[in-house]
């Protein structure tokens, strides 16, 4: 009768061992199939760097006009409040939004509640330091279009001290720009500035 083999038998240590050689392999090729499928390829990486939104650009165009509302000497009493307009073209280009940044001294006037004529517009406001920053949103329902000296805003003032002061739009303070926002909402205006001396009898 034959012998059993013993587990520690030459013969079974080497199907253990070609066993253990097989398993790992297997393993490994699993591994390295898993991976690649994970891995993206270039061909994809390049598409989804295609479909990235391009970034904003920063045009000059357009202009903003300060301006009395129905006082063309810009001449105003000390205690009576007046509205001060802010007019804006934008050359033919459908405006979505805009941000107004406006300097005024703050020792000599007492700034009231802002509107805009816009119908289709919200109007959101608040105070910084040295300026009231003003921001205009189409809103949902809106229909986008092209100013032409078209008011934007009405802001009231009412003088606390006599002499001439200068009413402005800063371009930029800290993170804060003045621009109008076009419908791709892939170009910011930066428009031109005309500003406005008023005189305060």
């Amino acid at each position: 009768m034959d012998k059993e083999l013993h587990y520690s038998h030459p013969v079974i240590r080497r199907i253990y061992l070609y066993i253990f050689i097989v398993t790992f392999l297997l393993f490994f090729v699993f591994i390295v199939l898993y991976f690649s499928k994970v891995q993206p390829n270039p061909e994809e990486q390049t598409t989804g760097q295609q479909v990235q939104a391009p970034a904003l650009q920063i045009v000059k165009k357009g202009n903003l006009v300060l301006s009395v509302k129905n006082n063309d000497l810009n001449q105003v009493q000390l205690g009576q409040t007046f509205n001060l307009s802010v007019v804006a073209s934008s050359e033919d280009s459908s405006i979505v939004g805009f941000d107004v940044l406006l300097s005024y001294n703050q020792d000599a006037f007492t700034i009231g509640k802002a509107t805009t004529p816009l119908q289709s517009f919200q109007l959101f406001s608040s105070e910084r330091g040295n300026h009231q920053s003003f921001t205009g949103a189409l809103s949902v329902n809106g229909k986008a279009a092209a100013f032409t000296n078209t008011q934007i805003l009405t802001v009231p003032f009412t003088p606390k001290q006599k002499g001439k002061y200068t009413f402005t739009v800063l371009p930029s303070s800290g993170k804060e720009t003045t621009k109008l926002v076009e419908v791709e909402t892939t170009k910011l205006f930066a428009p031109e500035v005309t500003p406005l001396q008023v005189t305060v009898n």
